[in-house]
Parts: structure tokens; sequence; C-alpha cells
């Protein structure tokens, strides 16, 4: 047999040596991916809220706009159905009083 040819060949040291910093980089860079992730994260929770907020306060004023239509609608349909309001005077409060005092016995 002859003597084995050792040329280009690495020794394990240096194989290992190696193989512990790609280990640390690939380690490194995960670490890095994970914290943009989590400020990515929080940022898109963030937007999401406010979102939600924007979204929540549209559509109660989208539901009142409708509740307003829709009774402008009824009063318009109901005209005749009205009732005008009007402030008691004095004299009318003592005539009720009187009226409601008799109506009793």
């Amino acid at each position: 047999m002859g003597t084995p040819n050792l040329e280009g060949r690495i020794e394990l040291d240096d194989v290992l040596l190696k193989a512990k910093a790609n280990t640390q980089n690939f380690i490194n860079h995960l670490e890095s991916e994970e914290a943009g992730e989590r400020i990515e994260t929080v940022d898109a929770l963030a937007n999401q809220i406010k979102a939600d907020t924007t979204n929540t306060n549209r559509k109660k004023l989208q539901f009142v706009d409708e509740m307003k239509d829709g009774l402008g609608k009824e009063i318009m349909d109901n005209k005749a159905r009205g009732v005008k309001l009007k402030k008691v005077t004095f004299k009318e409060k003592v005539l009720n009083f009187f009226r409601a005092l008799y109506s009793k016995f």
C-alpha cells in the first residue's frame, strides 16, 4: 500500500471550528429574524386595534344615520298622526287639578 495523499484535506479541528462558527451564525440569524417578527407582530396588533376602533366608530355613525333616515320616513308617512306639544299654562294646570279632584267623587 502506498502513502495516502493528504493534499487538500482539512483537519478535524478545522472542520469542528467551521461547524461551530456556522452554527453560531445560524443561531444569531434565527434570533434576529424572531426579533424582527416580534416587532412586526406588535406593529400588526397595534394596526389591528386602530382598524377595529375606526371601523367601530364608522359603523356607529352609519347606524345613527340609518336611524335618522328611518325616523324621517316614519314621520313623513304618518303626518296625520303627529301630536303637537304645547306648554301648559298655569290656568290649565289649575283646571286640570280641580277636574282630577272632582272626578274622584
